[in-house]
């Protein structure tokens, strides 16, 4: 199902040309070193939330005896048009973090769904979608790094 939604999505980019998808911010941190902006970020990867349809897959798991796999890590993106059902897809990309003293850039980039299609030959709309959660999650995760405390 969740194939024929991403093919479902993919149909409309094919009469576009396809650009680079790349997300990367630089983030003001002047209180912070190097080191301690690495300390603070922690893990490059993505923390899953459970969502309702994953607590009801894991209840029909638990009936049937079939464990569902989690993607753990992975980027979750949601791929759908702007006032649409969300249509969550999980990708595989880079996620970097380059620090200086005071400052910090992320950049996320080659994201490959699971599925195997590149986010930058997605339609537009799923690149868009999917940029807004990436904002949600550096934004998350800088808001991390400036209440990191190190004297405790």
């Amino acid at each position: 199902m969740k194939t024929l939604l991403a093919l479902l999505l993919l149909i409309p980019s094919l009469s576009w040309a396809a650009e680079n998808f790349d997300f990367q911010k630089v983030y003001e941190v002047p209180e912070l070193s190097a080191s301690t902006i690495e300390q603070a970020f922690g893990e490059k990867k993505f923390n899953v939330e459970a969502t309702t349809m994953d607590k009801i897959s894991s209840a029909f798991d638990l009936l049937s005896g079939v464990k569902t796999e989690k993607e753990e890590g992975k980027i979750q993106c949601n791929i759908a048009a702007e006032g649409w059902p969300k249509v969550m897809d999980y990708f595989d990309g880079d996620i970097i973090l380059e620090t200086k003293d005071g400052r910090y850039r992320l950049t996320i980039s080659n994201m490959i769904s699971n599925d195997g299609y590149p986010l930058s030959e997605m339609a537009p709309h799923a690149q868009k979608s999917c940029k807004k959660d990436l904002e949600n999650w550096a934004e998350n995760k800088f808001q991390q790094v400036k209440s990191f405390d190190s004297d405790w």
